[in-house]
């Protein structure tokens, strides 16, 4: 019988997304500007640009991860405005070296240990719920990475049944 565990977990807007709507907004308020007191025709366009620019970057901001755990493998997807979906990141129950808490010695003795370590982030980015946060150590065919999930009571179960001699 096969295990199966689905999680999806939103994401947080990060410091280049919020950087990219601001400088959107000021591109339209520079437009409003120009309306106002240099010249119609240049400030509508710049005004449109920066409209479209806040539109696209609200739009790209809204994402979310999907993790599908079925027995030891896992599917990593992300999710852009609930509309499309792109499979970003797999990895097989062999592949798995040791399941780490994020916020442990272990892995800040694995991150000084092995510079060629490549961690790759897939949480929500809220710094409050790192608790929930582990990483996943794998061994793939470009190296070693360390992978971070942000893992719900059940994703933590089914891990802890799964991964039970892998976790520290």
């Amino acid at each position: 019988m096969d295990r199966y565990t689905e999680q999806i977990l939103t994401k947080k807007p990060d410091m280049k997304q919020k950087l990219l709507i601001i400088g959107a907004v000021l591109i339209t308020a520079m437009g409003v500007a120009f309306i106002c007191f240099v010249h119609f025709s240049a400030g509508v366009a710049i005004a449109t640009v920066g409209g479209f620019l806040i539109y696209w970057t609200r739009l790209c901001s809204n994402s979310e991860y999907e993790y599908l755990f079925i027995n030891g493998d896992l599917d990593i997807a992300r999710i852009t405005n609930k509309s499309t979906r792109k499979d970003i990141y797999s990895f097989k129950d062999g592949d798995v070296q040791r399941v780490l808490p994020y916020n442990s010695d272990a892995f800040s003795n694995e991150l000084q240990v092995n510079a060629e370590l490549t961690v790759k982030n897939f949480t929500s980015g809220d710094l409050d719920n790192q608790d929930s946060w582990y990483v996943f150590m794998t061994n793939a065919k470009n190296g070693t990475h360390g992978v971070v999930l942000e893992l719900n009571e059940k994703s933590l179960a089914h891990v802890k049944e799964c991964f039970k001699n892998k976790m520290n």
